[in-house]
């Protein structure tokens, strides 16, 4: 089962497991942690169907096993969603609004596809959630005045997303201002999109020149304080390091740089202060 490659050495599933934890080590109430589980569905008195844990020896005997993809974000309650469910490739917004205790969005390294920024687009529209994302898209391109979508309301992945620019009568597609400006546009979509909730992002740097990360970064932190978002980001790049640490100083509580290392079986958490992270970056210390 493809699930199992959440886990370092494709463990199987079949047999309890510790789950992935993400966040300083002994502070449970700042901790992302992520667990594969077997349920057993039972109808309650009132006729929903509840999820009741099982052991995953369990899953070969009991009538309606499922496998769960539990989400726990500090000492909130977790959030289960049914892997099998999700498999369906139910739309963003309906997924959101079944677990809409923990908001999670995820923006993997090769971006998010039309139907998903649809969704997202739509999820915003008319809101004053649309300045933040101008406020992203002119760190590329100042000259942006207002960004729409358009196609067939039915068809989402047919929707293009098209920009006014200042000095230009007609709207231009998107896509025209280069790749940078479809990664930005997802990048500030799915920011706004977890309000009050969790934002993951592969590979920040993918699409977007270096010379913009520090404004990134800042814009990122502004929105991320505002909306009460927490941002977990992954990165190779020296260049978003260095852009993360200048940001990072103007407010040190709201950053912090943590490198995973591999050490056996175990992946180990190194988690480095804003002093630590300055020395980083001066010395150019391998941390990636």
């Amino acid at each position: 089962m493809a699930f199992r490659y959440l886990y370092f050495g494709r463990k199987d599933i079949s047999v309890p497991l510790e789950p992935i934890e993400i966040g300083p080590a002994n502070f449970p109430e700042q901790t992302l942690s992520i667990d594969i589980a077997w349920y057993a569905v039972q109808m309650n008195e009132s006729g929903r169907r509840d999820l009741l844990p099982i052991n995953p020896e369990e899953s070969t005997t009991v009538e309606n096993p499922v496998l769960g993809l539990k989400i726990q974000n500090g000492v909130h309650e977790p959030v289960v969603q049914r892997i099998d469910l999700l498999l369906e490739r139910r739309p963003i917004s309906r997924i959101l609004a079944e677990t809409k205790d923990i908001p999670a969005v995820l923006v993997p390294a090769n971006s998010l596809n039309s139907q998903q920024i649809s969704e997202l687009w739509d999820s915003i529209s008319l809101t004053s959630l649309e300045d933040d994302v101008l406020t992203l898209l002119r760190i590329i391109a100042p000259e942006v005045e207002r960004i729409n979508l358009v196609g067939d309301q039915e068809y989402s992945r047919n929707r293009t997303p098209i920009v006014k620019i200042s000095g230009i009568d007609a709207p231009i597609p998107l896509r025209s201002l280069g790749e940078g400006m479809n990664r930005m546009f997802g990048l500030a979509l799915a920011l706004v999109n977890a309000k009050d909730g969790i934002l993951l992002i592969d590979e920040i740097e993918s699409g977007l020149h270096y010379s913009i990360h520090l404004k990134v970064w800042q814009l990122i932190f502004k929105v991320a304080s505002q909306l009460n978002i927490q941002v977990i980001a992954t990165s190779h790049s020296w260049d978003t390091i260095e852009a993360f640490q200048e940001a990072a100083k103007e407010d040190p509580d709201k950053g912090t740089l943590i490198r995973l290392s591999r050490k056996g079986e175990k992946i180990i958490p190194t988690l480095f202060s804003e002093d630590e992270l300055a020395v980083v970056t001066r010395d150019r210390i391998e941390v990636r």
